[in-house]
């Protein structure tokens, strides 16, 4: 009960992404879908208006402002949304007195340049109570992931 609003911005950082990850999905067709409409369109073995969805969905692959707004999309997603995600679950393993090596076992080189301590700090002192500057949280977050 503790850290819980710690843990509620965590899971609703999973349900963005999640939610982003399926309008992605609606709205930009994958290239086997679009595949799938080309080969119905040669067939001719579907009615008008199916046709004209099919034609929709394949004027969206072409438009250049929605391949922009799909890459944005993806971006936040898999870059701030990813980034954040893994700060507070950090956060909330550290402050929980969990070890950093039980937390992040498999980390390559470069996720573990990837790793913002001052991003992990700030979230640890705003959902714990500490009296200590974040600067000091800074550095005894730092000895926590140097630790064996």
């Amino acid at each position: 009960m503790k850290y819980l609003t710690l843990k509620i911005k965590i899971v609703s950082l999973a349900l963005e992404a999640s939610y982003i990850r399926k309008q992605e999905q609606k709205l930009f067709p994958t290239r086997n879908t679009r595949k799938k409409y080309r080969k119905l369109l040669r067939n001719n073995s579907i009615t008008d208006q199916e046709r004209k969805k099919i034609d929709i969905e394949l004027a969206k692959a072409k438009n250049t402002e929605l391949r922009e707004l799909k890459w944005d999309i993806r971006k936040h997603r898999k870059v701030d949304i990813s980034r954040e995600s893994r700060a507070a679950q950090l956060a909330y393993g550290f402050l929980r007195g969990k070890k950093y090596k039980s937390l992040e076992q498999n980390v390559s080189y470069i996720k573990s340049c990837d790793l913002n301590i001052v991003k992990i700090a700030r979230i640890a002192h705003k959902f714990g109570n500490f009296d200590q500057d974040i600067e000091e949280l800074e550095k005894e977050i730092e000895k926590w992931i140097r630790a064996d």
